[in-house]
């Protein structure tokens, strides 16, 4: 009697034993039918692919190989990578920003520095000064109204003491 439920307890573990081996080579059999698949597909798209040194295998449309010890990023995965919509240049916003952006960006508001107070300060202006001595645009600064005004202002009065050059920027060393 002893011996029979021994019997009977070993098979349902032998028979799970055997369902798990079958289902650890189906899974192998799947990846290796996969794999072979996707190469299939990859060597399709490089033969219907113009040949162009130039051209990335992302732009051309097609799959790349998997290959041992190939590094792929995470974010390769991602719809935003893998459907990328060409990027056209993007030039300089021709609008100043707006009042709540201008006071989120702006440095001297930030840090509480009062542009009529550094007048003698010539480090600070002339990073707001172009090449040839122009007060740039608040396009360029990305400050608030107010700031743009006091700045241009300390600009002013710098350049009448003589504290900056009139038609160069002092960041500039003369040649």
């Amino acid at each position: 009697m002893f011996l029979v439920l021994a019997r009977r307890s070993t098979t349902p573990r032998l028979a799970s034993l055997r369902r798990l081996v079958s289902d650890f080579s189906s899974v192998e059999d799947d990846r290796n039918e996969l794999k072979k698949i996707m190469n299939d597909e990859a060597d399709k798209a490089e033969a219907q692919a113009p040949v162009d040194p130039n051209i990335s295998w992302q732009q051309k449309g097609i799959r790349r190989k998997f290959a041992p010890g190939l590094f792929i990023r995470p974010h390769y995965w991602s719809h935003e990578h893998r459907f990328e919509k060409q990027r056209h240049s993007t030039s300089q916003a021709l609008v100043a920003p707006g009042s709540r952006e201008a006071r989120e960006r702006d440095a001297l508001r930030h840090f509480g520095i009062d542009p009529l107070y550094e007048t003698s300060n010539t480090t600070l202006l002339a990073s707001f000064i172009t090449e040839m001595g122009k007060t740039k645009s608040r396009i360029e600064t990305k400050l608030t109204t107010k700031t743009q005004r006091r700045l241009g202002k300390a600009i002013r009065r710098a350049k009448m003491m003589g504290v900056l050059p009139q038609l160069s920027n002092p960041r500039i060393a003369p040649r």
